[in-house]
């Protein structure tokens, strides 16, 4: 299984999604993602990415090369959030954020 079909894989399932779901939020044939999804085909068209990533809710860039973009709006969001926490919940949330930052490493 290759990267892609992996984040498809995993997109799709934590979204709760079955094929003729998401064909139908798509408009991507249930054929066609089966065996984009389990195949040996390679990566689908930018056109029909686009078209999965939107009915998945992540990005185009995440779900083609598996690459975060974080946009300005989704960080005011993510701050507004955080400011929002107890005093627990913040620290909890910075040492996950420190484990990613290991991780990276």
């Amino acid at each position: 299984m290759t990267e892609f079909q992996a984040r498809l894989k995993k997109c799709r399932e934590h979204c709760g999604l079955s094929y003729h779901s998401l064909q139908r939020l798509s408009d991507v044939s249930v054929g066609y993602l089966h065996t984009v999804e389990t195949e040996n085909v390679g990566k689908p068209s930018d056109k029909i990415i686009r078209k999965i990533a939107d009915a998945l809710g992540v990005s185009f860039e995440y779900l083609k090369d598996g690459e975060v973009i974080i946009r300005s709006y989704e960080i005011d969001s993510l701050l507004t959030r955080f400011r929002r926490l107890d005093k627990s919940d913040k620290d909890k949330f910075l040492q996950l954020v420190k484990l990613w930052s290991k991780e990276d490493k």
